[in-house]
């Protein structure tokens, strides 16, 4: 009898003492430990984080970038695929000092680079620059796999076009080929001004089967012959001759101040999946 009595004391001297290591580890919790929970929403959400520890004062703009990023980056798949699925669905933002003069941001795989110093001194082209780099996020630009030289120009071309397309200038790079890029293949606001009128003119599936091309690093410039049975140098005779003569509405439009009716326009020609915009 007295063993058994022994044997429940202990036992109920062990429950007691695994109370109290319990209470214990609740305690040091409330106490200021890690609790690490995960947001029902982070898997929706298209910027994943938002690193700005070089430039703490930016804190206001890095919200914003966040805001922008999650706001426009569905619009911009949109733009470049007719499947979305296949293009990465999430991107990082870190904000760094001592960029390259000139180069507000850059992208490798899913993150995006920013210029902190540049952007504390022009905040108001955050849109921009954050569009333009989100365009190159949907090509799969890495370190060990960029964009050839031979298609540079079109990758950068449709970082600009993006904008372009969605109604973002604010007076800076407008669609035009002067100011040192003259050409096509100069890339940027030229290549973006050409694109815009591919697409004006044969549909925006073009820009979105280009774009498809770079990503799988098989661009040549058959391409083009391919999807408008015209060749490369027959398309930019005709911008070059279109451009020149009477500055089309396409190139126009982005160089007003008030671009709200083009995002109107852009937004409801996105949503049909014609890809065509009012001339």
């Amino acid at each position: 009898m007295k063993d058994e009595l022994r044997r429940w004391a202990a036992i109920i001297g062990s429950l007691g003492f695994l109370g109290w290591l319990s209470a214990c580890a609740s305690s040091k919790t409330q106490a200021g430990a890690t609790v690490s929970i995960r947001n029902p929403q982070a898997d929706k959400a298209c910027v994943r984080k938002v690193d700005f520890n070089e430039a703490p004062e930016l804190k206001e703009v890095a919200g914003r970038a966040r805001h922008i990023g999650n706001e426009m980056y569905p619009k911009v798949l949109a733009i470049v695929a007719e499947d979305t699925s296949k293009l990465p669905q999430q991107f990082d933002i870190v904000f760094k000092k001592h960029f390259k003069p000139g180069d507000p941001g850059r992208t490798q795989g899913s993150r995006i680079w920013l210029d902190a110093e540049w952007l504390a001194n022009n905040p108001a082209y955050l849109d921009r620059v954050l569009l333009h780099e989100m365009a190159h996020v949907t090509q799969d630009v890495r370190w060990y796999r960029g964009i050839s030289n031979k298609s540079v120009c079109w990758g950068e071309g449709i970082a600009d076009y993006v904008p372009y397309k969605l109604g973002y200038t604010n007076g800076w790079r407008c669609p035009q080929c002067a100011n040192g890029f003259l050409h096509y293949t100069h890339g940027y606001t030229c290549a973006g001004a050409f694109l815009l009128f591919l697409d004006a003119t044969y549909g925006l599936n073009v820009i979105r089967h280009l774009n498809a091309a770079l990503r799988r690093h098989s661009y040549s410039d058959k391409f083009f012959a391919k999807a408008t049975a015209k060749s490369l140098g027959e398309l930019w005779v005709q911008f070059h001759s279109c451009y020149k003569e009477r500055r089309p509405s396409y190139v126009s439009l982005h160089c007003r101040s008030n671009v709200q009716v083009r995002r109107v326009e852009v937004a409801e020609s996105v949503a049909d999946g014609s890809g065509r915009t009012s001339q």
